[in-house]
Formats: C-alpha cells, structure tokens, sequence
C-alpha cells in the first residue's frame, strides 16, 4: 500500500506496507526527481523485516553471488531481524553496474549458518552489517560449534594485494575443538583456553595469514616426552602465526 505524487517531471511514491515473498516491507520511498533529460539518479529506500535465509538467497541470485564466494549454505541459514536498504541509479536505459549504488544495513538475532570452519557452524549469534559497492562489515557473538565467540569481519570488494579480507575474533576453545582443526589437543590439553585471532587475504574465506594469541591460564598441559606439566591456574601464554 502507499500513494504515488505525480509533479510533472518527476514522481513521489511513499510505501506505507508491503510484502515480498516473506519480507514484511514497513515502509519506503522512491524517488524519479525527473524523467526527461535522462541520467537523474532515481532513489529507492526500502525498511522490513524477515528472514535472513530469504535475503540470503536473494544476495546469492545478485551480482554478489554471496553462496558461491564465500562457499556459504544459504538455504540453511536462519535467523530474523530486519533491514535498511537504499538504492540509487541512473534514469537511463543502459546502465553499468559500477553506476549503481547501494547500501544494505541491518541485523539479525538467533542466526544460524551451518558448516563454516571444519564442520562446525555459527549459531545463536546476533548479527550487524553494514553492506555497500564498496565492502562490507559484519559484526557479531554467538556460538561456533560449543565455543562462544565474539567476531568482526570486514571485506573491500576494489583493492589489490592481500588486504581485501580482514577477520577479527575471540572465543574460548576446548580440546575438542582444537582437534577438529588439527590439532592434537586431547592427547597433552585439558580445560579450556581464552584465544585472539587475527586473519587477512585476498578475499571471501581464503586468508593468507593468520595469527593468534592464546592465554592457557585455565588448562592443565602435560608434555611428557619433554617432561613438562602447566597445572591449571599456573599462568601461561602462547602465540602462532600462519
């Protein structure tokens, strides 16, 4: 629903609710400030709220191709929240992509995205993200299979180099965790350890360095081919790089 406002050379419409698909639309805005003398940027400013599996898909048909780049599951992706979107593009008949521009923000609660580190998937986590031409940030804590982690991810779409993906995170990892990536944990670790990890790359999920600091104060280590024990509580730190 909504009222359109006709002045002579241009158009107003003002949307007071809608739906697309499973979206609820609360309310927008386009703008056509002017039809002859073609170029005149037409803006289209868009609230709702829904479902994150649902604006998933719809990224992952877009030129992003979300799914594909960053080898995501977008058809089991869940959550609920809403979002802010604002659209602007030339008047004209052919228009190139670089021309558009657009922003995305908004979040999402109790969000689930299986399957992004070694099996293991990303769930009741409140989400931010602010998307544009230009890159994107999305912001958020949650659960990583039993670790409960605290991350920043932020990505420029036009760059050169290694720069293009940068991911912040903290979270506190087991034994049981520490092996499904590899490691051998369960045969020296017990308890748990707090971890600040840091990793760039080109792009997407593949990152070309990784660096992380681990405090081991509230786990026991043992070591016997070196005759070495931490017991639990005994101040300890570690660090990596990859």
């Amino acid at each position: 629903t909504g009222a359109g406002h006709l002045k002579g050379n241009s158009l107003v419409v003002d949307v007071t609710g809608a739906r697309m698909t499973t979206w609820q639309v609360d309310e927008g805005k386009i703008t056509l400030p002017q039809f002859a003398h073609k170029g005149k940027m037409m803006n289209v400013a868009v609230i709702g709220r829904g479902d994150l599996g649902q604006m998933m898909r719809v990224l992952d048909a877009s030129n992003l191709k979300v799914g594909s780049k960053y080898g995501l599951q977008v058809d089991q992706m869940k959550g609920t929240g809403g979002i802010e979107v604002h659209v602007q593009r030339p008047m004209q008949d052919v228009v190139p992509n670089d021309s558009i521009l657009y922003s995305v923000k908004g979040g999402f609660r109790e969000a689930a995205a299986p399957n992004l580190v070694s099996g293991f998937g990303l769930t009741s986590s409140d989400v931010t993200f602010d998307l544009n031409q230009d890159g994107m940030q999305i912001t958020g804590a949650g659960q990583l299979g039993p670790a409960p982690v605290v991350f920043d991810w932020k990505e420029r779409f036009v760059h050169s180099g290694d720069n293009g993906s940068e991911l912040t995170a903290s979270a506190r990892v087991t034994p049981d965790l520490l092996n499904a990536f590899g490691f051998a944990a369960r045969n020296f670790m017990q308890g748990e350890a707090s971890v600040e990890l840091r990793a760039s790359g080109p792009g997407g999920r593949d990152f070309s360095s990784i660096t992380a600091s681990l405090d081991l104060t509230r786990s026991q280590l043992d070591i016997p081919e070196f005759g070495w024990r931490k017991k639990y509580d005994a101040p300890a730190q570690g660090s990596f790089r990859y």
